[in-house]
């Protein structure tokens, strides 16, 4: 039997397309391998030799899946609906609306930073519409300010109301109207063309002014009280110098509900040049001070007194209410 070849040895006569890497062999020609393509182009080797057109031919895309139509280049899925930025809006629209209605701002200045807060939720959220989420942002912030003027307002027009206080009445003395009753003119209204209770048309001693819980009338003024208001006290500090101790008697009538104290109603002394004097500018025991509680009906007499130059003359001026009621008496 012959002899047959191992299989494991190489074969006996060299393979006239493979390299002899025998020593001393003569090397061999490589065999040329070559793609019948466009240049460029590249063999497909994903399938049988033929199944699928080369890379670069029309209807081949680099990448794209294997069956179905690929999607355009740069187009983005339809973003879905934002329920939460359509919530804020309508919350920001009521918060701006009831903001600026009376009586249901204090709601609206609550509704205003949820639908705020809303709108950021919404404008944050990924693959949903942000139309509705930006519209709810900028309408809280313009109700906002909205909402920050009105406030503004109201408070001012109140704070106008406590501080313009009641106008002040002034029945002159030894005028009455056809009915028999006191001539009764407001002050700063215009009576024969000039304004009553003003500095330039003060009411006179005598006159009966009222306004709000309080009706004063002026009694008696005494310019050189100094004596008087010494032997009051012996504690007493005399008046600075230059200036003298004068004392303004007063009875006040309280008209009000409730009670009132006579001795918090405001009394100044305005000088000629336009100072004012106060009786704690130089506080001292009184004879007779006007003070006490009252209540609707009482009334008090009493004085008041103040250290004023010598020589100067001037007007009393009354506030008869905390914020306003202001009127000038001519004590001279």
């Amino acid at each position: 039997m012959a002899d047959r070849p191992s299989p494991w040895s190489g074969p006996s006569h060299p393979d006239p397309a493979q390299p002899d890497h025998r020593p001393g062999a003569e090397p061999t020609a490589q065999p040329q391998y070559e793609f019948a393509g466009a240049p460029g182009q590249y063999p497909d080797y994903s399938g049988p030799a033929g199944s699928q057109p080369p890379y670069g031919v029309p209807g081949h895309q680099y990448g794209a899946p294997a069956y179905g139509t690929p999607p355009a280049l740069g187009e983005q899925p339809a973003p879905r609906r934002n329920t939460i930025g359509i919530i804020a809006l309508v919350v920001a629209v009521l918060g701006a609306i009831f903001s600026v209605v009376s009586g249901w701002a204090a709601l609206g200045w609550i509704l205003l930073p949820f639908g705020f807060i809303l709108g950021l939720v919404g404008l944050f959220m990924s693959g949903r519409s942000k139309k509705t989420a930006i519209a709810a942002v900028i309408v809280s912030i313009i109700g906002t300010i909205m909402a920050m003027a009105f406030f503004v307002t109201v408070i001012g027009d109140a704070v106008d109301e406590a501080f313009d206080g009641e106008d002040v009445t002034v029945s002159r003395s030894g005028s009455t109207d056809s009915d028999g009753s006191a001539d009764s003119v407001a002050a700063g209204s215009s009576t024969s063309g000039d304004e009553v209770g003003t500095r330039d048309n003060p009411a006179a001693i005598g006159d009966v002014l009222s306004a709000g819980d309080w009706e004063v009338v002026v009694n008696s003024f005494t310019r050189n009280a100094t004596d008087q208001v010494m032997a009051a006290n012996s504690f007493n500090d005399p008046p600075p110098a230059g200036s003298q101790y004068a004392l303004v008697n007063l009875t006040a009538t309280y008209v009000g509900e409730g009670s009132g104290h006579a001795d918090f109603l405001d009394t100044a002394f305005v000088t000629d040049a336009g100072n004012v004097i106060r009786g704690y500018d130089n506080p001292a025991v009184v004879p007779e001070p006007l003070e006490g509680e009252l209540y609707k009906g009482a009334s008090a007499t009493g004085n008041i007194d103040f250290a004023i130059p010598e020589g100067e003359s001037g007007l009393l001026r009354l506030e008869l209410e905390m914020f306003g009621g202001e009127v000038f008496v001519a004590v001279e």
